[in-house]
């Protein structure tokens, strides 16, 4: 029942002012502006974060104010469990949070801490969803409401703990905010949530907590001479830095792939010379997958001040991916194989990110993105097998959230790590096996539970399978 009502215990914060007059729906926002913690946490399983911020100039306003919610677990605030965009509307007495989402999280996630480099998400970006807004009516002094009574089919939907929709109670005053989220199945069982009532929330502060602890966790290409790779992860400035860079860009697209660049910086020509390798990367990575994102994959390619500049990457980074695909355009003056090496790698975290709905580990992100490269283990399987002879692990479930916390040897060793593993799987499993874990990921499960389900192991037996892999590439 705690894990459960986890869903349900979180904190609201809003940031900047919302832009209406003395009316109900600046109110709602008034009252909604700071930061909020549950009375009896424990008794709720945990805390969530919510984070909503103004967003300055939306390109989804139409009129009206818009806000981002991002809501995660503690501690782990970089893997926000909803990410939303809410327009507020006044229809009567009523306050309507009409509800968006992102069409991809990841590049929106952390984002909160600029609001600025929100407003560049327009109607293309995200997909509303009716039954997730809120509806809120004064009553005495507090507001209430939750999302609307509709049929399962319109409902907001859920696929947490095999429940298909949820509804979302709230009761709102100038102190206090109370959340009731429960979750249903098809046949109308509840599937998640508290049966007795919401989590009662307590107004600690009117403002943003200061944070500035990284919320995104982004996977960048890193070659073996380089240095730790903890300069690739993005920060709020960085995000901003994007924005006001990406503001003069030119956009050429085929049938899979936008690309995004400056006209002005980049050569004459060169957006053909990338988009025919991007088609060639594309084409390759859906014969191994299976199939590729519904949505384009978007490659922004910057001049290489402004590539330095956006992602905050080290001059040795031959690319970078953050939802989007970035690559510097230094000395590119047609597909090499050097080229289509990094393009190759950066796409596949396109591919396994979509497969996936971000919730894959980095060893796998990392590893497969090397596999693509046409990269191979075989180098480092003696090392590897020596290692682990040593130690008696590989540490794998280390690599699970990234590797900007490791010295440059270790960060070295996650990504041999990586490969091994994911070479492993293939040539074991199939590659069938590892789009089946990518899609169990995606559908909510732990790494774990996916790994059970879909590679028979656990990390035990994964990693015993991997030295015993190794042995046999050693000799």
């Amino acid at each position: 029942m705690r894990a459960r009502r986890a869903a349900a215990a979180a904190f609201f914060l809003a940031v900047g002012p919302v832009a209406l007059a003395e009316s109900r729906g600046a109110e709602v926002a008034a009252w909604l502006t700071g930061t909020f913690e549950a009375k009896d946490p424990a008794a709720d399983g945990g805390a969530v974060r919510i984070v909503i911020v103004s967003v300055p100039k939306s390109r989804i306003a139409n009129g009206s104010p818009v806000l981002y919610r991002e809501q995660a677990a503690l501690p782990k605030l970089d893997e926000p469990s909803l990410q939303r965009f809410y327009r507020l509307e006044e229809v009567g007495e009523v306050v309507r949070l009409r509800a968006f989402d992102p069409k991809d999280p990841l590049i929106v996630r952390g984002k909160w801490r600029d609001p600025s480099a929100l407003a560049l998400y327009g109607a293309s970006d995200v997909r509303e969803r009716p039954g997730c807004e809120l509806a809120l009516k004064r009553v005495g002094a507090r507001w209430e409401g939750g999302t609307p009574e509709t049929t399962p089919q319109a409902a907001c939907p859920s696929n947490l703990r095999n429940a298909v929709r949820m509804t979302s109670s709230v009761t709102l005053s100038k102190d206090e905010l109370m959340q009731w989220d429960r979750g249903f199945d098809e046949k109308g069982k509840q599937r998640w949530g508290s049966r007795e009532g919401g989590t009662t929330f307590v107004k600690r502060s009117a403002s943003a907590p200061v944070d500035d602890a990284l919320l995104e966790r982004t996977v960048g290409r890193r070659p073996e001479t380089a240095p730790t790779p903890a300069a690739l992860t993005v920060t709020a400035p960085a995000a901003a830095q994007q924005g006001r860079v990406e503001e003069r860009f030119s956009e050429r697209a085929s049938s899979s792939i936008l690309l995004v660049y400056d006209g002005q910086r980049v050569e004459p020509g060169l957006e053909r010379i990338l988009l025919s390798a991007l088609e060639l990367a594309y084409a390759d990575l859906v014969r191994d997958f299976g199939s590729g994102p519904v949505e384009k994959v978007v490659v922004v390619v910057y001049a290489e001040r402004d590539f330095l500049a956006a992602t905050h990457a080290p001059s040795w980074a031959n690319g970078f991916f953050d939802g989007r695909v970035r690559v510097p355009a230094r000395g590119i003056t047609g597909v090499t194989p050097e080229l289509l090496s990094v393009l190759r790698h950066e796409m596949t975290h396109s591919f396994v990110h979509f497969r996936a709905k971000g919730r894959a580990p980095t060893w796998l992100h990392e590893g497969l993105a090397q596999l693509e490269e046409g990269k191979t283990a075989a180098p480092v399987a003696s090392a590897l097998t020596g290692a682990y002879a040593a130690r008696g692990t590989f540490s794998l479930s280390a690599l699970e959230g990234g590797f900007t916390g490791f010295s440059a040897s270790g960060a070295r060793s996650g990504y041999a790590v990586s490969l091994a593993v994911a070479e492993m799987l293939r040539d074991t499993r199939g590659f069938g096996a590892l789009a089946h874990f990518l899609d169990r990921l995606g559908e909510g499960g732990s790494v774990e539970e996916a790994m059970r389900e879909e590679l028979r192991a656990d990390y035990p037996r994964l990693e015993s399978d991997l030295a015993d892999w190794l042995k046999r590439r050693a000799r």
